[in-house]
């Protein structure tokens, strides 16, 4: 097979291909052949690794596959249900959210011969803040970041689960399941069965966070006219000078820069040895975290 993939490559070099893989691709002959696999029927299936074993068992599956493909990493996560299982879909979303790869829903009752539409597909989420989430976040719920909200999964066996995300999100609005995406204020907390998933979006522009009550209100600027080379200055502001954290993060998740800082002041970046692109600055307070997106050129 790796041979056969190999020629393939010599024939059409600028082609990327991708498998159907029934394995996570760890194999020597397989790891980092292929630029993308299809995770063909992860949920939704009696035949299903979710199914028959756990979320977290297809999760590793999923995770596995994104490591061990070649970059673009083309990895589609693909679950299949009915088209008005609102909730599964959530769920399923959601958890592809959770690493750098894609996500394909399957009509059950057309098969392959569609390509349903859901709402959360419009949210503008942006670019991912956090890297790939492998541990739980919050009562067994697992959460990653992103620029403009964030994505929440409680996983199979979990049972119904409340968390504290603070202020500073809201539901999307659209009209499949108004229940849920009924674009409300979140005030303090979500609720979630087990098997379910939500898209928030951010309440405030990237780069300002609030939240209330004895939880420090986060301001962050980036004092500088995007695009721009060499250095930028980056100005944060935390009440009652608690501590915090800069980080600066490249599209694909890598760490750029770490800072301590503390209250409010003023840090320098030096970005001139960093690749063009764009970059996501994040400052982090306890559990208060606010973030700003930036293009560096060379």
């Amino acid at each position: 097979m790796a041979a056969e993939w190999q020629r393939a490559r010599e024939l059409h070099a600028t082609i990327a291909r991708m498998g159907n893989t029934d394995s996570d691709l760890s194999q020597t002959e397989y790891a980092g052949k292929l630029e993308g696999g299809f995770l063909e029927g992860l949920m939704g299936k009696s035949w299903s690794i979710e199914t028959w074993s756990t979320w977290a068992a297809a999760m590793t599956r999923y995770h596995t596959v994104v490591r061990n493909t070649a970059a673009p990493k083309l990895v589609v996560l693909n679950a299949q249900g009915r088209v008005d299982n609102y909730q599964f879909m959530r769920y399923a979303l959601a958890s592809a959210l959770m690493d750098d790869g894609y996500f394909c829903y399957t009509d059950t009752a057309r098969g392959y011969s569609s390509v349903p539409w859901f709402d959360e597909y419009d949210a503008a989420l942006g670019v991912a803040v956090d890297t790939p989430q492998t541990q739980a976040w919050q009562n067994g719920v697992f959460r990653r970041l992103f620029a403009g909200g964030a994505a929440f999964v409680n996983p199979k066996g979990n049972g119904t689960r409340k968390v504290y995300v603070g202020a500073g999100y809201r539901r999307i609005q659209r009209t499949q399941d108004p229940a849920v995406n009924n674009g409300a204020v979140v005030t303090d907390s979500v609720t979630l069965p087990e098997r379910d998933g939500i898209v928030l979006l951010r309440t405030t522009s990237a780069g300002t966070s609030t939240r209330t009550g004895a939880v420090p209100v986060l301001s962050l600027s980036l004092r500088q006219r995007e695009p721009f080379a060499g250095t930028m200055s980056i100005a944060y502001c935390i009440p009652g000078d608690e501590p915090g954290i800069v980080r600066i993060y490249a599209v694909s998740g890598a760490l750029l820069h770490e800072v301590l800082v503390r209250g409010q002041g003023t840090l320098r970046w030096n970005a001139s040895r960093e690749a063009a692109g764009a970059s996501v600055c994040v400052l982090t307070a306890g559990n208060c975290q606010t973030a700003g997106q930036v293009t560096t050129l060379r």
